[in-house]
């Protein structure tokens, strides 16, 4: 005959289940509109009759079990896809920066009236055909030394706001690198916390989610990479959950040869000090150079000239391997890019440069075979 006690313990089981239950769909619904919450969701399982795995099991046909148990609190997320967001959106968030500043560009050049560049070279040219007709008018003269003015002074504008917008960038350029470095000074204290808070055996699934949240806004300042790996023996499993650690790249590519590109990671992987498991590695920019490699604490005092946001010495920005995406680099390209391949605003500065040198050397060299009155 079965113990009451047991009956009442498997319908007791199922109550409390159910209220834990009640209670994350009530944490749910509060949530609903909080940016970067993820639904929650009990794992459960049948608990399996006493005694299934002795040597000697009962042989009563029909052994019944022992309730419910709580397996895991899940999120209702897909890592994966996570991880595909977080590629696409640096190469979201760089094409439409980019796209930002070539409009400003196009506006400069692309305009219909008579004050773009078109028109004004137009009229300079019909007094030029309107002097070949009359050559010893003033008046015909005149206009053409006026048109001329006009043209200089509209080449001389459109150089001023081409290198207003290339300061712009370099202003951005630092205000965005400030804010990443934000970022990743949050997402290290994060880790530390979601390590602590696992170390008691539960999920720090809304710790996750602020972390979650985070990485979107990092994918989309520079390309990253990321992985989170079991902790090593002795401390590795903590009442069935597993301890991970995150470690966040700069660039593509993970593993040890992207080692000099960790953004967030353990100081030592045999390092279970709660305080100094997490370290952040910042960004390096500056005004001479732009953001050129990550800091560390082999980097030298920085230098006094330019402005930087992280101690360490500038170097050629091919020290972050892979960075092809992002916020940052599209300012950096459109503040340096000089080739066809990166068409920055140095690169529309010379080609009007070749314009108006090609226009003033031609130009002299017929005038200079003409004759005075």
């Amino acid at each position: 005959m079965g113990s009451t006690f047991g009956g009442l313990n498997i319908a007791n089981s199922g109550l409390f289940i159910s209220q834990r239950q009640l209670e994350v769909t009530s944490h749910n619904i509060t949530n609903a509109n909080v940016t970067g919450y993820s639904r929650q969701r009990y794992v459960t399982s049948a608990v399996d009759p006493k005694g299934y795995l002795m040597q000697f099991s009962p042989t009563t046909v029909g052994t019944v079990g022992g309730g419910v148990e709580t397996l895991s609190l899940d999120q209702i997320r897909d890592k994966f896809l996570d991880q595909q967001y977080r590629t696409e959106q640096a190469k979201s968030t760089y094409w439409s920066t980019r796209s930002d500043s070539l409009y400003y560009v196009e506006d400069v050049f692309n305009s219909l009236d008579q004050g773009s560049l078109d028109g004004i070279m137009s009229q300079f040219f019909s007094s030029l055909q309107e002097l070949s007709k009359n050559t010893t008018d003033e008046a015909v003269r005149t206009n053409v030394v006026s048109q001329a003015k006009k043209m200089c002074d509209t080449m001389r504008m459109y150089h001023t706001q081409l290198t207003d917008l290339m300061t712009q960038q370099n202003v951005n350029l630092g205000e965005q690198t400030k804010h990443t470095n934000e970022i990743i000074g949050k997402l290290a204290t994060l880790n530390d916390k979601i390590h602590s808070f696992e170390l008691g055996g539960n999920i720090a699934n809304d710790l996750r989610d602020e972390r979650n949240l985070l990485l979107d806004e990092l994918s989309g300042m520079i390309d990253i990479s990321y992985t989170e790996k079991s902790f090593e023996p002795p401390v590795f499993n903590i009442r069935g959950v597993e301890l991970t650690a995150m470690t966040i790249y700069a660039g593509v590519g993970v593993g040890d040869e992207y080692s000099q590109n960790i953004l967030v990671g353990p100081k030592d992987s045999s390092n279970q000090e709660l305080k100094s498991l997490y370290e952040p590695r910042f960004l390096v920019y500056g005004e001479e150079t732009g953001l050129n490699h990550i800091a560390d604490e082999n980097d030298p005092p920085i230098p006094t000239y330019g402005v930087y946001l992280a101690s360490g010495v500038p170097l050629d920005s091919e020290n972050i391997d892979g960075l092809e995406g992002g916020m940052l680099k599209s300012y950096k390209d459109m503040r340096d890019g000089n080739t066809t391949d990166v068409q920055g605003i140095p690169y529309y500065l010379d080609q009007l440069n070749v314009l108006v040198n090609s226009l003033v050397t031609e130009f002299n060299d017929i005038h200079s075979q003409g004759y005075t009155m």
